[in-house]
């Protein structure tokens, strides 16, 4: 039976516990087949926190925390009488006033400026910018007992080309002049309301108490929050392997592990 380290069980339990938390077979979407244990992890499409934080590194271990709604208790002023009123129509004022109506609308004469044109030259991009992997020697270094390495590649920018083209350009767009001919008026009297007719209201002022009042201030909400606790150290990775140097790691822990670190940890709330 294959031997197990402290740092590579401790890999091997936080691993299965995103498992099946955050991807993989979990309950959050359909699994037709069997879980790879070395294959990528889904990115899950169903937490409850929403997706996975985009700013989090390797090694960083985030939980999907729910934070309670956020109360306070304010005064209020309550209405406990309301006010009566007593309505009495005043008539509206009329009066009579003279206005400008226009007989004759003016007249516009139209002339006609053509637009200016000029050639221009300007730099159009015919080939952008792009990356390409080039291979290149490079010599090994930093290997270990019974490493090879193989061939080497090196990502080379390669810069946008461009030439030269000339257009014809509108300088001064056509326009117009415009030759207005006055309208013509007339003197008109009419009857116009000066001032419209309301209701005047007698009111009775209502009473009112002050009473407190619980309000939400903040809904609850689900959030992703670093918990450094369940971290991993960076150089605990060697550890996972084997002592027969067969690398059995992660997919060699049985399901007793991962029960029992469910049972400290407590479920997740995102299943």
């Amino acid at each position: 039976m294959v031997s197990i380290s402290k740092s590579g069980m401790a890999i091997a339990l936080v691993a299965l516990l995103c498992v099946s938390t955050l991807g993989g077979c979990s309950s959050c979407g359909p699994c037709g087949d069997p879980c790879d244990p070395c294959g990528p992890v889904a990115t899950p499409v169903c937490n409850a926190c929403g997706p996975l934080p985009a700013e989090a590194k390797p090694g960083e271990a985030w939980c999907c925390i729910q934070v309670p709604a956020q109360y306070e208790e304010v005064e209020v002023q309550v209405c406990v009488c309301p006010e009566a009123c007593q309505r009495e129509w005043i008539e509206p004022v009329y009066e009579e006033q003279e206005r400008q109506v226009c007989c004759t609308p003016a007249r516009c004469e139209r002339i006609e400026i053509p637009a200016e044109f000029e050639e221009r030259s300007r730099e159009v991009m015919v080939c952008p910018a792009r990356t390409e992997w080039v291979k290149i020697p490079c010599e090994a270094s930093g290997l270990g007992e019974g490493e090879q390495q193989g061939d080497c590649y090196m990502l080379k920018e390669i810069p946008a080309q461009y030439r030269t083209v000339t257009e014809r350009v509108c300088v001064k767009p056509a326009s117009f002049e415009v030759k207005q001919l006055e309208p013509e008026y007339r003197t008109v009297k009419e009857r116009v309301m000066v001032k419209p007719g309301e209701w005047k209201v007698n009111t009775v002022p209502a009473r009112f108490e002050t009473r407190k009042e619980r309000r939400m201030v903040a809904p609850a909400r689900w959030e992703w929050r670093r918990n450094a606790d369940c971290e991993v150290p960076a150089d605990a990775g060697a550890g996972a392997e084997g002592s027969d140097g067969s690398g059995a790691a992660i997919g060699s822990v049985d399901g007793s592990a991962e029960a029992q670190l469910v049972d400290d940890l407590g479920p997740p709330s995102g299943r």
